[in-house]
């Protein structure tokens, strides 16, 4: 979850999504190339941190989705073998995430978990609700896809990666992602198997970081190979006009 922030400006641009030259993964509505405009706006440098949330919950008391439902999916190799015989089921088609009672934002891999010292770390198990309510304490908003990806490419134009053309280069690893065969062996060479700080390795050109990798995170409009419009996709007049 990342949201609009007084620190982190962008000025008014063309995002192109995609490029003409292949890259992208056509599944993932990476195509056709298109152009979306977007006004100037406002956005963390980084995700919401643990910190942030539990400071929101701990004003508000609100009790988030994972809490009330009484569980939540945690990837495999997080789960410890305790917690392991709890399980109560798994994603038909992606077994590796394990549906895991007790698992929420404090208790990020099940009830033998915590955050004590991981609260720089970004918040997870965050429904859109609970990101929805966040905002509102924060007098803040999501981020439209249109302008996530914009702030995400940090002014650099058709490149592969959010940094360049290379995965790691000189031998530098620029985001928190998968190393090894997947899903049963990470290597974790990148320093993490799973959650990394938020402000962990080099911001982007426009000084915003983990844009790519370390975890999922919401934008105010939903996932569609379509646009609506090519001016502010997703993001409601009362929202930008500001």
């Amino acid at each position: 979850m990342r949201i609009r922030k007084p620190h982190a400006g962008i000025r008014q641009g063309i995002d192109v999504f995609c490029t003409d030259f292949g890259i992208g993964v056509p599944q993932d509505g990476e195509g056709p190339v298109r152009e979306v405009t977007v006004d100037p706006f406002l956005i963390d440098p980084f995700g919401v941190t643990n910190e942030s949330f539990c400071e929101f919950v701990r004003q508000t008391g609100y009790i988030t989705d994972a809490e009330q439902f009484g569980w939540s999916f945690v990837f495999h190799l997080l789960v410890s073998d305790r917690t392991a015989e709890t399980v109560t089921g798994s994603v038909p088609q992606a077994p590796w995430w394990l549906a895991v009672p007790g698992a929420d934002g404090r208790h990020p891999e099940g009830l033998d978990s915590g955050i004590d010292n991981r609260m720089n770390h970004p918040a997870v198990h965050v429904s859109y609700r609970d990101a929805l309510a966040y905002c509102n304490w924060a007098g803040k908003r999501l981020p439209s896809e249109g302008e996530w990806e914009f702030a995400a490419r940090g002014g650099l134009e058709s490149k592969k990666y959010l940094w360049g053309d290379e995965l790691m280069p000189d031998g530098k690893h620029e985001c928190n992602i998968w190393q090894g065969e997947f899903p049963m062996h990470n290597t974790a060479s990148d320093g993490y198997v799973g959650t990394a700080p938020v402000q962990s390795y080099s911001p982007n050109g426009y000084g915003f970081y983990n844009m790519s990798g370390n975890v999922w995170e919401w934008c105010s409009d939903w996932f569609t190979e379509r646009r609506a419009g090519h001016q502010n996709p997703g993001v409601r007049k009362r929202e930008w006009r500001r």
